[in-house]
């Protein structure tokens, strides 16, 4: 199967000649989140410290509490970036593999990829065997485990991480077509 999408074309292009397709996330949103915190983190505190009415303490503390789970959650999306020079995603002749290996799925139990947007992000789930999933699931600690209980993915696709730095509904159709040209190679 042809892709007839450029950027598609481009990807795999890239991925006869060099081997790998980098793509990495978009750093602007942790940037923004960080910034917007810590500046609701400085008003807070001015309003607790300077303030001389009960009601802007008040507005304060509650400022408060929204900034620090919101400066905390920047922090930990921009320190998840980690090393600034090592792309997120990487996909090769041995399949996707996200960085530091938190996930490397190989082609022969990849189905697929799907895009879509959920919370003003933009992901792309990766279609697995239902194998693979399962030991990929029982690998995990059992805190992921019960918090992957409660979230709404269907059994069976694992999330990439959100905002990539390409056209998701691209990266999601060529990923499909990639895995449609293996698997009639291997036929």
């Amino acid at each position: 199967m042809v892709t007839t999408d450029p950027q598609g074309v481009a990807w795999s292009v890239e991925l006869r000649s060099s081997g790998r397709v980098c793509v990495d996330v978009k750093r602007s949103r942790c940037w923004l989140y960080l910034v917007t915190g810590l500046c609701m983190a400085l008003i807070s505190v001015a309003c607790l410290v300077f303030a001389d009415g009960v009601g802007i303490r008040v507005v304060g503390a509650l400022l408060l509490l929204v900034s620090v789970p919101l400066v905390v959650m920047a922090v930990q999306q921009v320190l998840r970036l980690g090393s600034w020079s090592s792309p997120v995603v990487v996909v090769d002749a041995d399949g996707i593999t996200v960085r530091h290996g938190v996930l490397r799925v190989p082609w022969w139990d990849l189905s697929g990829a799907i895009a879509y947007t959920a919370n003003h992000n933009r992901w792309v789930a990766v279609v697995v065997s239902d194998e693979f999933y399962d030991a990929w699931i029982t690998s995990r600690s059992w805190v992921v485990r019960l918090v992957g209980r409660r979230r709404r993915d269907r059994a069976g696709t694992i999330n990439l991480p959100p905002n990539l730095a390409v056209d998701t509904e691209a990266f999601a159709a060529w990923l499909t077509h990639e895995t449609l040209d293996r698997l009639r190679a291997q036929l």
